[in-house]
């Protein structure tokens, strides 16, 4: 939401895209968990998009992410597609620009 309504400007696609490409970066670590994935969302909206979320919706991506991630990790593909269709729509704008967006298992 903050891309498509470019609070950081001409540059919002751009950081969006960097900003997929960092959270993949950080899952693929095998150390990463929800209190790493939760910082980076953290830091990235306010430094980024000069975003602050207060709602709780930062915790609740974090812990998506990395309830995703451990099912991709165990092999639970099954689970994985399923929790994945139940979201909302994404915007398939952004992963179709993002160059590194696959996980390691």
């Amino acid at each position: 939401m903050a891309a498509n309504l470019r609070f950081s400007g001409v540059e919002s696609l751009s950081r969006a895209t960097n900003f997929v490409e960092a959270v993949v970066a950080l899952i693929n670590n095998k150390d990463c968990d929800y209190y790493d994935l939760l910082d980076l969302l953290e830091d990235t909206m306010d430094e980024q998009f000069d975003t602050y979320i207060e709602d709780g919706s930062l915790e609740e991506v974090a812990t998506l992410l990395k309830s995703f991630h451990d099912s991709f990790k165990s092999g639970n593909t099954e689970q994985l597609l399923q929790d994945i269709n139940f979201q909302p729509n994404s915007e398939q704008w952004l992963l179709a620009r993002s160059e590194h967006t696959s996980c390691k298992v």
